[in-house]
């Protein structure tokens, strides 16, 4: 399963100004990702691409634990910290959001300016810790 192409999908319904097709392609995810995640237990990605998809339609605290479970599979993917931190920076868990960040930089993730103007990581821009991070950078 591309599970990756249905994202790809919903973000071009939503951009195009239809929820209604982007709501459709998101609940298909959301139905599809447990079977592909039980043949591939150990797919951080499709962890992580899950835990977000389960973030917008409520479903917070299985996205938390899902996020977890990605992050342990690759605790040093920068990618996948990235991924993590937008993940709680949506859900308003700001101190896990930073954290994640801390850590996205920790293992190697080179592209800051990125980080400074991600909208995904608007939530944090005031964080204490986040401000700590970027003073020098």
């Amino acid at each position: 399963m591309f599970y990756i192409g249905y994202n790809w999908f919903r973000m071009t319904y939503e951009m195009n100004g239809d929820p209604v097709n982007a709501q459709k392609i998101l609940d298909k995810v959301v139905l599809l990702m447990p079977k592909y995640l039980t043949e591939h237990p150990d797919d951080p990605r499709g962890y992580i691409n899950y835990a977000l998809n389960l973030a917008q339609v409520g479903r917070e605290e299985e996205a938390r634990k899902l996020a977890l479970k990605a992050l342990q599979l690759t605790p040093n993917d920068s990618m996948m910290q990235y991924y993590a931190a937008c993940l709680y920076a949506a859900m308003g868990d700001l101190d896990l959001a930073v954290s994640a960040i801390a850590g996205t930089i920790a293992a190697g993730w080179k592209d800051i300016d990125w980080i400074k103007r991600d909208p995904d990581l608007d939530p944090i821009r005031n964080h204490p810790g986040y401000i700590e991070l970027m003073k020098d950078k």
